[in-house]
């Protein structure tokens, strides 16, 4: 066993979250100990010298937002400063003054077509094909274009081989779903073709160029003929698909 120290133990107060700073006085001795004074708290508050607190406690009220400083009195108050903050991530043009061009109205070539907010929610083929059109027609590319141009042979729509035009302003009206273009009807009509071959579905194609209401009131004999040439070599397929805008 350990004997009892014959001397009365030091006690160390712990130290206090409050950084208060006083001069050390007597060791007090553990009460009811062996050889030491028994002392009572009063005994123990008057033993001890006046407490000087030397700054403010973590528990002192924050600090009220919007203090300004006053002079002569150094930075008491003083707020710290606002971190910087980046600018939003936006796709559309900002103009010599910093301001974010919005869509027009009316189709302007190099002007976002839709507002960033709808462009937001559509997916990912018309995000990446707006980012397309915005590169094309930037005013400081040195080949501006105003168009996309496609080109197909003979296999899709049983017929010559020819090239597409998809004007910007189409484009245009499409994202703003008002008008569809009889070229869109093509390239919609190619990707349904390149799909049906991908899994092996039996599904023939018209040509939306030539199937429509313009070339039937002025080509009434060339639309039949085509018509009927494509119902003859389609006639082992499960399908015959013509895309058509009836305005």
């Amino acid at each position: 066993m350990t004997p009892r120290p014959s001397r009365p133990t030091e006690l160390t107060p712990p130290k206090s979250k409050l950084s208060i700073e006083a001069p050390r006085g007597p060791a007090l001795s553990v009460p009811h100990s062996p050889g030491g004074a028994d002392m009572d708290l009063v005994d123990i508050a008057q033993s001890l010298a006046p407490i000087k607190t030397t700054r403010k406690a973590d528990s002192s009220p924050p600090l009220v937002k919007g203090q300004k400083r006053e002079r002569g009195k150094g930075k008491v108050g003083e707020l710290a400063p606002e971190p910087k903050r980046g600018k939003a991530a936006t796709s559309m043009p900002v103009s010599k003054s910093g301001k974010v061009v919005r869509a027009p109205a009316q189709f302007e070539l190099g002007m976002p077509l839709v507002e960033d907010n709808v462009l937001a929610v559509m997916g990912i083929a018309c995000r990446e094909l707006h980012k397309q059109y915005m590169e094309l027609s930037n005013a400081k590319r040195k080949m501006r274009e105003s168009s996309i141009v496609g080109h197909h042979d003979h296999q899709p729509f049983l017929s010559s081989p020819a090239y597409i035009t998809i004007g910007f302003d189409d484009l245009f009206d499409l994202f703003r779903i008002r008008k569809l273009d009889t070229g869109l009807l093509k390239c919609y009509s190619l990707l349904c073709w390149i799909e049906s071959r991908r899994h092996g579905n039996q599904v023939g194609f018209l040509d939306p160029s030539m199937v429509n209401e313009v070339n039937l009131r002025q080509s009434f004999t060339e639309v039949v003929d085509y018509v009927n040439r494509c119902l003859w070599a389609h006639q082992d397929k499960e399908y015959i698909m013509c895309a058509h805008n009836q305005e």
